[in-house]
């Protein structure tokens, strides 16, 4: 079992993305495709961050018909850190239905140890 931390990106610290071996960010897109305001702020608060050799995931909300999606800007920034992706970030658009929490507890099965290289192979094949 992980020991998981819930916390709101705004109070967020550097030690918090350093101390833990796996960080799962989530947002949603704003206005027309734009990162929400408290992910701008965080970004130039925390400043550069070295997350080589810790894990990372993104998930959020929002339309992808954008140019730009919050989960793909937040990508870029963990990727910036040298934190490993180990999942595609999940996305859902609309209300959080019970198929969405069914979708979604089914992409956080990669979190699982046991799990990881099973479902990253599939990813791979496909």
């Amino acid at each position: 079992r992980y020991q998981v931390t819930v916390k709101d990106v705004s109070n967020i610290t550097h030690q918090d993305m350093t101390d833990n071996e796996m960080v799962i960010l989530g947002s949603s897109t704003w206005n027309n495709g734009e990162l929400e305001d408290d992910y701008k702020e965080f970004y130039d608060q925390i400043g550069p961050v070295d997350l080589k050799g810790k894990k990372a995931a993104i998930f959020g909300t929002g339309c992808t018909l954008w140019d730009e999606f919050c989960g793909e800007m937040v990508e870029q920034i963990i990727q910036s850190w040298n934190a490993t992706i180990v999942a595609p970030w999940f996305q859902w658009y609309g209300d959080l239905s019970e198929q969405v929490v069914k979708e979604m507890k089914e992409w956080a099965k990669i979190f699982n140890p046991y799990n990881y290289n099973a479902i990253r192979g599939k990813e791979m094949e496909g």
